[in-house]
């Protein structure tokens, strides 16, 4: 079965949508593990230059048509730096990949290398630390899913603090972190039983962050340029409220 094949969403409780904002039209982008092109498609339509590392060859096949450039190759093989020798980039765009990485701090760091002084990497990464993935704990349960929270292919987990210690030191700034928003007890990972446990593991710090997105510069220049670290998380229901209207045919975000 092939994954990450659905339409994807920019709405404000998306990490796709949270990361589109960040991109300036006409940015020359690498996006790692762009898939079938879902967002190299969209960068496109931005008029970006978008380079892509992606290890399906059924995939790749599809997103080559969006790509400037590419390659067919698994990140950790390291091929893509030979590859994309000499280009450097305005954005690095790693969207749910580095859960999937046995050393996704090294990709990281090698990534950083490729981009221009004021160039960023930005990325998505599920949160190990969801509400209903503690409430399958308390219920000895650890269970995989083909998406989601705990995608069966994902080899690495983090939670807030994690990403805190990893870019505490080292050549990458961490400037900001964000992220989407799932109501505990509404995940793929929640159960019947679990929601007995929902009003204590509500009141958790960033108990309803499903995934947490995040911005990096280059120490040097974040530095230079008196950048300061910034938490745009944003606990609570109200962090996803979203209004649909029906006009007669169907419910809808716009209102025309």
């Amino acid at each position: 079965m092939r994954k990450y094949t659905s339409e994807i969403s920019l709405n404000n409780n998306s990490s796709h949508g949270i990361i589109f904002n960040e991109i300036k039209e006409g940015s020359r982008v690498l996006e790692f593990g762009c898939a079938s092109g879902r967002v190299s498609k969209l960068l496109c339509e931005r008029n970006c230059k978008v380079y892509g590392v992606e290890i399906m060859p059924d995939a790749f096949a599809d997103a080559k048509k969006f790509l400037f450039d590419g390659i067919c190759s698994d990140i950790e093989k390291y091929e893509w730096k030979e590859k994309f020798s000499g280009t450097d980039f305005d954005v690095i765009i790693f969207s749910d990949v580095l859960e999937h990485l046995r050393n996704p701090e090294k990709v990281l760091f090698e990534a950083a290398k490729f981009l221009k002084e004021d160039g960023f990497i930005i990325a998505s990464i599920p949160n190990i630390a969801h509400g209903d993935i503690l409430a399958k704990l308390y219920q000895n349960r650890f269970d995989y899913t083909s998406e989601g929270l705990l995608d069966n292919t994902h080899i690495r987990f983090f939670g807030y603090n994690n990403l805190i210690e990893l870019f505490s030191s080292g050549e990458l700034f961490l400037a900001w972190v964000n992220g989407t928003h799932a109501p505990l007890g509404a995940t793929e990972q929640a159960t019947d039983k679990s929601k007995k446990l929902l009003t204590d593991l509500r009141k958790k710090q960033y108990g309803d962050v499903y995934q947490f997105v995040f911005k990096l510069y280059k120490r040097e220049y974040a530095e230079k340029s008196g950048m300061k670290y910034e938490n745009r998380l944003n606990d609570g229901f109200s962090a996803f409220l979203q209004v649909y209207f029906n006009t007669g045919e169907g419910y809808s975000e716009s209102f025309s």
